[in-house]
């Protein structure tokens, strides 16, 4: 066996691109159109590069700007992912996902059971004053995020508010953003 020979199944060039088995589990939720259904002109490029850019910024964090020529343009890249945030899209994916992992796991898709948690951030500099506020408990001024998971530890929503949110109110915006 040459050397590099027994990483060659596995070894991915890039962070985040996806197998052709893992975009067979997707790749029906992604628009292949650039308008809403199936009006407008297709799009030029592959919607796959797309969201293995999209996947490349998220695990390496860097700037849009900086995504590796191998991806397509920042800017539409940039572009899909606010679009695809803003229409659900990102939702039903994990929707998908986090159901295939219960299902292997012998659970029913969709969870009967989840726990609420909160955490407050403090607000960087650039914040505004309208998405900011002052968690007395914990004397941050920032904003607080409540997280919702199933109980196999699997996402189910999450929701950011201003620090100054209630417990019960942020954990009842989290739970009705969800369902």
């Amino acid at each position: 066996m040459e050397r590099g020979e027994a990483f060659s199944k596995t070894w991915r060039t890039t962070h985040g691109d996806w197998t052709d088995e893992e975009w067979e589990l997707i790749g029906d939720l992604v628009a292949p159109y650039s308008g809403e259904g199936r009006i407008g002109r297709p799009i030029r490029n592959d919607r796959r590069a797309i969201v293995n850019a999209i996947f490349y910024v998220a695990a390496t964090g860097c700037q849009w700007r900086a995504l590796p020529a191998c991806y397509p343009n920042w800017n539409t890249v940039h572009r899909y992912h606010l679009t695809w945030s803003r229409n659900g899209t990102w939702e039903r994916i994990c929707d998908r996902l986090r159901g295939l992992v219960r299902e292997q796991e012998g659970r029913e898709p969709e969870p009967s059971a989840s726990v609420i948690d909160a955490g407050s951030v403090r607000g960087a500099a650039t914040v505004t004053a309208a998405s900011r506020g002052y968690d007395a408990g914990k004397k941050i001024s920032g904003r607080k995020t409540f997280g919702v998971v199933d109980t196999l530890g699997l996402l189910v929503g999450v929701v950011v508010v201003v620090a100054s949110t209630s417990d019960n109110a942020g954990g009842i915006a989290a739970i009705c953003r969800r369902y």
